[in-house]
């Protein structure tokens, strides 16, 4: 059906809302309200906020995923790790956390050099580790 009127969309049998085709880069009012000649009656500035909010929705999205994700990451305990054996830490970033002994990834954000992507690694590893303890502490285990 979109490409009736020109657009080329992923063909995976969903129907989107004039808002879902907006958020692509190419689709502009003008050619939503071709689709929908009713959404003419929506003033020029307000359907050009709908514009603009609809392109940046899918990354305040986005970010909100990574915000959730760093709340749920802060509170991982690093009471024993040994940074020397985290993979893809830099040098530096070892040498910081090592001085510093954070007690947890919210701790350690707040160093100064602290980069997202250090971050991201440590979380990974305190959860693979996690995993790896658990799964080596069932083992032997009758069900």
């Amino acid at each position: 059906e979109a490409a009736r009127y020109g657009l080329s969309l992923n063909k995976d049998g969903q129907r989107r809302s004039a808002f879902e085709l907006l958020a692509y880069p190419e689709i502009g009012w003008a050619q939503v309200r071709s689709i929908w000649p009713e959404l003419s009656a929506i003033e020029p500035g307000i359907a050009g906020h709908l514009e603009i909010e609809a392109k940046y929705d899918v990354y305040a999205r986005r970010q909100s995923t990574d915000v959730e994700a760093f709340r749920r990451d802060e509170g991982l305990v690093l009471s024993d790790v040994d940074y020397g054996l985290v993979p893809g830490l830099s040098n530096e970033v070892r040498a910081k956390l090592t001085a510093a002994r954070p007690w947890t990834v919210g701790q350690a954000s707040r160093i100064d050099g602290m980069t997202p992507a250090a971050l991201g690694i440590l979380a990974a590893y305190l959860r693979r580790e996690a995993r790896r303890k658990s799964s080596v502490a069932g083992k032997g285990r009758f069900t």
